[in-house]
């Protein structure tokens, strides 16, 4: 069963779930058997892809209050201080946390077959009620 719930997550959920790789280091997930999968997802070795933006680390660093020292005690400017978060991120990339599949995999361990069941039934009333939306 290959499970697509691109409608359900926005992209930066899936890439939460299922983790991103980065370019020295290989990321997992589990999906909701609990088998461990390599992530879909991965940061290239190309100019603009190999790393996530500097700008977007800016307000996270300051929320969190990093403002590390130089050799010689100086504050670093947060500009540096971002471009190496975000080159570390594109290194190693993101662990998958797999906050969709774990409780995908609890449902269908207590639901079994009946939410499956339950699932199409509720697919197909909404698709029937969309085309009756549509008709009038």
């Amino acid at each position: 069963m290959v499970l697509q719930y691109s409608s359900i997550l926005s992209s930066y959920g899936q890439f939460v779930d299922k983790g991103v790789s980065g370019t020295k280091t290989k990321r997992t997930f589990k999906d909701y058997k609990g088998n461990v999968i390599n992530t879909p997802y991965s940061y290239k070795n190309s100019k603009g892809h190999s790393q996530p933006p500097s700008k977007a680390l800016d307000k996270w660093v300051v929320k969190k209050g990093i403002a590390p020292r130089d050799a010689s005690g100086k504050f670093m400017k947060r500009k540096s201080i971002t471009f190496l978060i975000a080159r570390s991120i594109g290194r190693k990339g993101i662990q998958g946390i797999s906050f969709f599949q774990k409780p995908l995999g609890l449902g269908l361990e207590q639901f079994g077959k009946d939410l499956l069941g339950s699932v199409k039934e509720d697919i197909v009333r909404t698709l029937k009620t969309e085309q009756i939306i549509q008709v009038k």
